[in-house]
């Protein structure tokens, strides 16, 4: 994962293991699997939540 989103580095383990649960739960539960506007939604609050929250060494 940390190929594709390198901020997923900024996460604990924990937080990674919910983040992949909420992309799989996200692109199961899309009404149109082509458009992935659920799974971007996730993808972009974990995100900012990676870079604006404190974490070792950042805080």
């Amino acid at each position: 994962m940390p190929e594709v989103f390198p901020w997923v580095r900024l996460l604990p383990a924990q937080d990674v293991r919910e983040l992949v649960a909420e992309v799989v739960d996200a692109s199961v539960d899309t009404d149109d699997p082509g458009t992935g506007r659920p799974v971007d939604a996730v993808i972009e609050s974990w995100e900012l939540s990676a870079r604006t929250a404190p974490g070792p060494g950042r805080g």
